[in-house]
């Protein structure tokens, strides 16, 4: 009688055990993050598809101008090197360029695969990604090592984000390749210490990790990404609020005078002025674009950043763009100069708080500085803004 007491209750641990085991690999197979999920959502996808099937603007004429682009070729061969060396402004630009280009119209045959259904695209989009994935193995160096890798960085895993979970034609084994290319060649040099450089530079850099992180369900990397947005946006966008001078990165400590000199000699500060705007316009919409695409991101992901900077966000598009607008500058304001502009960015954003919350905030600034310029392109890491994101409102997000 003990004996079989004894038989049943062991029949039993192994009854349990084998279910706890069975729910464990259930619990594991299950995925922290949204997928598709970097920068674009499944919704959001299927919402400009429908608009372009529809023939309804501005999609229908921006998605025809993507295609005629130089990105989009049916017959695109992508130029992969087994290592980038990228040194100041470029010199040297060993791979440099090829890899942005690269990198740039993976996501853009990605997006004409979802948006068309031709399948050209996505094995395009497949061929670019598998060709520096088992290429490129000698990685990042030169002076602008960690920029050009966050930049790249950020572009392949919103590609391949769209390939993976939408088109059943990538292998196992070249998707597996691009994750290791992602873990040994990107993520060395996107995570190197750069608190102390311009901001753009951080701003990519952590939208490349974020990015990445989505794309190998690396829990632990997003929330230092996320940790890293949270105390770089309030220290490269100046608010009022703020003090009389702006807020200082953590663990780069500067005195008065040095942050003055981080700050381009800028001494007056004022709603929506950022650590770059005195430098060029161009450089610090690389900025924005960059702290911008995480918070999109992280909204598909459920979390609300643009909500914790919603007044440094719509003061720095507002204050930028009504300057733009109008072509004269305050004369303690940049010495009355705004070098170069903002290319092709700020629709995700304008898109999120003037068209998608129901308490929607009035840029008309903003409204007049995007209308002007459609469609734009973009640069680097951020490209065709307006197709991805202009006036989709909710898109299935909320």
């Amino acid at each position: 009688m003990l004996a079989r007491v004894i038989r049943c209750f062991f029949i039993i641990l192994i009854s349990i055990a084998i279910l706890l085991t069975t729910l464990v690999g259930k619990l594991a197979a299950q995925s922290f993050f949204k997928h598709p999920g970097i920068l674009v959502s499944i919704e959001q996808l299927d919402y400009v598809k429908q608009r372009i099937t529809a023939g309804e603007e501005p999609w229908s004429s921006v998605f025809d101008v993507v295609k005629q682009d130089s990105l989009a070729k049916l017959d695109y061969q992508p130029d992969p090197w087994f290592a980038v060396n990228c040194g100041s402004y470029s010199r040297p630009n060993w791979g440099c360029s090829d890899e942005i280009k690269d990198a740039r119209a993976a996501y853009t045959q990605a997006l004409l695969w979802y948006y068309s259904g031709d399948k050209v695209y996505a094995e395009n989009a497949i061929n670019i990604i598998n060709a520096w994935s088992y290429n490129f193995t000698g990685g990042h160096s030169g002076a602008n090592e960690v920029l050009q890798a966050s930049w790249a960085g950020a572009l392949w895993p919103r590609a391949a984000e769209i390939i993976r979970h939408t088109y059943d034609g990538w292998k196992n084994k070249d998707v597996q390749q691009f994750e290791n290319m992602l873990r040994m060649q990107y993520l060395p040099s996107v995570t190197k210490s750069i608190v102390c450089y311009h901001g753009n530079w951080l701003a990519a850099s952590i939208e490349a990790r974020a990015n990445i992180a989505i794309f190998l369900e690396d829990i632990k990397l997003y929330r230092k990404a996320i940790r890293m947005w949270r105390e770089s946006v309030p220290a490269y966008i100046y608010l009022e609020s703020d003090g009389i001078l702006p807020r200082q990165l953590p663990g780069c400590w500067r005195n008065k005078q040095k942050l003055i000199a981080y700050w381009q000699g800028q001494r007056t500060f004022v709603n929506g002025l950022t650590q770059e705007t005195c430098r060029d316009l161009e450089h610090m919409a690389y900025a924005l674009a960059g702290f911008i695409n995480v918070a999109e991101t992280a909204y598909i992901q459920g979390l609300d950043l643009y909500g914790e900077q919603e007044e440094r966000f719509t003061s720095v598009m507002e204050f930028h763009t009504k300057y733009k607008n109008k072509g004269s500058i305050p004369h303690y304001i940049c010495n009355r100069e705004f070098k170069l502009d903002m290319k092709g960015t700020l629709e995700i954003a304008y898109n999120h708080y003037a068209v998608r919350r129901s308490n929607r905030k009035d840029l008309p600034h903003t409204w007049q500085w995007l209308s002007e310029r459609w469609p734009a392109k973009g640069h680097f890491h951020y490209v065709w803004e307006i197709l991805t994101h202009g006036n989709i409102g909710n898109a299935g997000i909320d």
